[in-house]
């Protein structure tokens, strides 16, 4: 389901809710940074959960030191079968009301979460929040905002270019109880992960957009998370698998959805042209009237 809304008020007196899980594998460049963005987020955080995998370029011990300072920083570390194996013995191990994930090289926007769950608080659970997010390059340069504002699983199944669909994690939050009944995340799935759970999600509780900029997407090449994202083929062939499970009153409201966004498309392009050729008239009128003051 999907709820178009402002956002409420956010309590001064945020408690301690959010379980933040991060996985890390060779991520010295980033950790300090990864860290630094969710101590910034303030009270609202319960505690903050990294599970490595095995990295051997400094990141386990900086991760030791880190957590000398910072009283609620959880860190496993030790060989897993993946990212999806990682992120599953984060939630599994999560004590938090509410679950988000940052991958380690991303970031959220100020007091992101606290909005999040100032508005997650107010839905039956379990339930998702679901925002826009920048998706930046390797030098913080803005590439475009993701903004998923259709989050019916029907319009999410037709793809990118009719409904988007969230592109990072840092950008919603949803209740611990999801992942007992959506499940967790496919260990076999090594790319679109997130894809196939957003996809689960869609079909079972309740997710709510709202048009603010929560998360940050860092799009660096040689990154999994660079990579993942154009895994096209991929991603095509999870949808395609979810398209194939749907029921025949779900596929022909999946192609009344479509036909609603063409025509919204057609009426655009008509407007656009229609304005485009009122302002050419108007520049005529006007060239043609200092040529008419000219002549006088």
């Amino acid at each position: 389901m999907i709820r178009l809304a402002s956002a409420p008020a956010i309590s001064a007196m945020s408690e301690p809710c959010v379980s933040v899980i991060t996985p890390t594998y060779n991520a010295i460049r980033f950790i300090d940074a990864c860290i630094d963005t969710v101590v910034a987020q303030g009270a609202v955080v319960f505690e903050h959960l990294i599970l490595d995998g095995g990295s051997t370029d400094g990141t386990i011990e900086r991760i030791n030191d880190l957590c000398l300072i910072y009283p609620h920083l959880r860190f496993f570390s030790g060989p897993d079968r993946g990212q999806s194996h990682a992120l599953n013995k984060g939630s599994d191990s999560a004590g938090g009301k509410y679950i988000s994930i940052l991958n380690v090289d991303d970031f959220y926007e100020p007091g992101a979460l606290a909005e999040m769950v100032s508005l997650l608080s107010g839905e039956r659970v379990p339930a998702m929040v679901v925002g826009d997010c920048r998706v930046v390059d390797e030098r913080d340069q803005l590439r475009y905002v993701n903004r998923p504002n259709d989050l019916r699983l029907e319009a999410l199944l037709l793809g990118w270019s009719f409904a988007p669909h969230p592109v990072n994690p840092s950008a919603y939050l949803y209740h611990r109880e999801c992942h007992r009944i959506v499940g967790g995340f496919n260990e076999n799935e090594h790319h679109a992960m997130d894809l196939e759970f957003l996809y689960t999600a869609a079909s079972l509780i309740k997710l709510s957009y709202f048009p603010k900029i929560w998360g940050n997407f860092r799009l660096i090449p040689g990154a999994k998370t660079y990579e993942d994202i154009n895994s096209d083929k991929r991603a095509l062939q999870i949808r395609q698998h979810y398209i194939s499970k749907l029921t025949s009153i779900q596929k022909a409201k999946m192609h009344f959805i479509k036909a609603q966004k063409i025509g919204k498309r057609r009426i655009s392009k008509l407007l656009k042209c229609f304005v485009q050729t009122l302002g050419r008239i108007s520049e005529r009128k006007s060239q043609m009237s200092k040529r008419n003051d000219v002549c006088r």
